[in-house]
């Protein structure tokens, strides 16, 4: 089986590439950054339409993942407009020129795609607005698209919050807003927390990998079982809701 798999230069995407290496499977990757191991690579920016199309023509490929993602941490009133562009850009629109273009090969193929979206786009997370906004949209893409027609696959997978430069980039973001932001006290608390649990790449890349080669792909993979209980919070009215995540966030 040929994988396509954009942002496979680290994180869950690598973590998937080589596990289908060593299950002789072959990975493609998309990055604007060259992987550090040996795989089939395509330089470009899931932003770039123009690349995007070209690569999707050109390569031979029976899956495609999209794993490429942006996130900044800070509230909804600090994140900069730049800022949200990126993060809808690249998790949003990224997703959506890959699809668009590799439908015609999958669908001939009777293909599968592979979304990687998050728990944050099923319950949304105070400083984490924009991204949740970001993966939401591309939980109802994917609804949309595996009911739109029946001859490509469409699965999710909603890891949790990954080890893998998450929380540094969540510091340095914190603390750019830290100095004038109305918030500056509940930055403070989560520096001082040292981030978010996360669950390393590998795991993810179990499920995704079971999502992969799957016979018959399931509609949702979650990791971990953290990542289940913050889904069932997400099926409670908004006032149970907004006091579950009040107290996590405490």
């Amino acid at each position: 089986m040929k994988v396509l798999i954009t942002g496979g230069s680290n994180g869950i995407g690598k973590a998937t590439a080589q596990k289908l290496q060593q299950e002789d499977h072959e990975a493609i990757i998309f990055d604007k950054e060259r992987p550090d191991y040996r795989v089939d690579f395509y330089q470009g920016d899931v932003r770039d339409d123009e690349r995007v199309k070209e690569v999707a023509e050109k390569a031979d490929f029976d899956v495609l993942v999209n794993c490429a993602g942006f996130y900044e941490l800070g509230s909804v009133e600090d994140m900069e407009k730049e800022t949200a562009e990126k993060i809808f850009d690249t998790n949003v629109h990224g997703y959506l020129n890959f699809i668009r273009h590799s439908m015609p090969t999958l669908r001939e193929k009777n293909g599968r795609i592979v979304n990687i979206t998050s728990v944050a786009g099923r319950v949304s997370i105070p400083f984490f607005g924009t991204y949740c906004g970001s993966k939401h949209a591309v939980e109802s893409i994917s609804d949309s698209l595996r009911r739109e027609q029946d001859e490509v696959e469409v699965a999710i997978v909603e890891p949790g919050v990954i080890e893998t430069g998450f929380n540094e980039r969540a510091r340095e973001a914190l603390e750019k807003y830290l100095p004038d932001s109305f918030y500056s006290e509940e930055y403070e608390e989560i520096l001082l927390e040292d981030g978010l649990d996360g669950v390393d790449a590998e795991k993810a890349a179990e499920k995704v990998f079971k999502a992969v080669t799957d016979k018959r792909a399931k509609r949702r993979y979650q990791v971990p079982f953290r990542a289940k209980f913050a889904i069932l919070t997400g099926l409670m009215p908004a006032v149970v809701q907004d006091w579950i995540i009040e107290k996590v966030m405490r």
